[in-house]
């Protein structure tokens, strides 16, 4: 109920707006996808909970101390566990104190043992999600980010490399699937494809605000497809890529709060994705189509094909090869390590 009334609210605003939005909805699944991306990739680590196993190893060594036969160990085990002899007291006959000696230090021993073995499990754990988060930005931005993206000057150089991020930073068609080239690059490839595009004095197809930058062309001012024109009327020409895609997401973070969009889940997302390719009127040729809507042609909106038969999801764009792999493996290693590997099994030592 939530997504209709997104949709419902976003196809209103291109209706105030005078004019259709035929690509509302796959600029509100983009914005979805984008959103719980960042999510993933700036989310938290695996963190063991390596002070809680140390502080049991520590009443252990201090156990094992306590049966100790020297006297001075014995009087300082005394006084740091005072409050725990008050309750439990300590075997009286030789033989069970040798005995009891004996066996904390077993514990104490498969205990040091545990906490190691806990540390490079959580170690491991990390270094797959790290992985996988690197995967996923690769499926957004493209294959030469070598780190995760952080909003510094890290972030910023990954967006300056817009030859990886489009396929053809300097034409929408060969970016976004004509006949002879592939689409599906990036993430970040398909929303311009489909919001933004290079026909001349075209309509915006998914914001009644995002306008492609060859519109309202008679002004004086266009830009190259991987920029934007914003505004409701009379659009101003936004000067880079950078600050276009800064823009959008901004719509989009504003949108899906003023209408309370849930998180979903990215392979559910990317599911949905693929459901549109192809979706539209029926009775209208298909190589009109942009995502299967019918209203999107070269006259009236931006690319002539986009499909999906192209590129997308058929020629392994990044939906197929990183986004959604990496979602899995997250999914799967946050599943698996959801409570601290570190929570040393006390009954389990003890019956060995």
């Amino acid at each position: 109920m939530v997504i209709r009334k997104f949709l419902l609210v976003t196809w209103l605003l291109c209706v105030g707006a005078g004019r259709q939005c035929p690509s509302s909805a796959e600029f509100n699944l983009f914005c979805k996808l984008l959103r719980e991306a960042n999510y993933v990739m700036h989310g938290p680590v695996y963190v063991y909970d390596e002070d809680k196993d140390k502080e049991t190893l520590k009443v252990m060594q201090v156990l094992h101390n306590a049966t100790t036969k020297n006297m001075k160990e014995f009087q300082k085990t005394l006084w740091d566990m005072k409050d725990i002899f008050q309750e439990h007291s300590l075997p009286t006959r030789p033989e069970n104190w040798e005995k009891a000696h004996k066996k904390m230090g077993y514990f104490v021993k498969e205990t040091e043992m545990e906490v190691d073995k806990n540390r490079n499990l959580a170690k491991q754990v990390n270094e797959k999600i790290e992985a996988a988060k690197l995967l996923l930005a690769q499926g957004i931005y493209g294959d030469h980010v070598m780190e995760l993206p952080k909003n510094d000057g890290n972030y910023m150089k990954v967006l300056e490399n817009t030859s990886s991020i489009f396929n053809d930073e300097n034409s929408a068609s060969k970016s976004c699937g004509n006949t002879q080239e592939k689409a599906g690059k990036t993430l970040i490839n398909d929303l311009f494809c489909v919001c933004v595009g290079d026909a001349d004095d075209a309509q915006g197809p998914c914001h009644p605000n995002i306008w492609p930058p060859k519109s309202w062309g008679y002004t004086g001012s266009t830009g190259n497809w991987t920029q934007i024109k914003y505004g409701p009327d009379y659009p101003t020409l936004i000067p880079s890529f950078n600050e276009s895609l800064h823009i959008m997401e901004q719509v989009c973070w504003e949108n899906m709060t003023e209408n309370n969009v849930k998180s979903e889940n990215i392979t559910a997302l990317l599911e949905q994705y693929v459901s549109l390719i192809g979706k539209g009127n029926g009775g209208v040729k298909q190589n009109k189509n942009i995502f299967g809507h019918s209203t999107r042609s070269k006259n009236r909106g931006q690319v002539k094909e986009c499909d999906g038969q192209q590129g997308n999801w058929h020629h392994n764009g990044p939906e197929k090869k990183t986004i959604k792999p990496a979602s899995t493996t997250l999914t799967i290693y946050k599943a698996k390590n959801t409570t601290s590997p570190g929570t040393i099994n006390l009954e389990k030592l003890r019956k060995k």
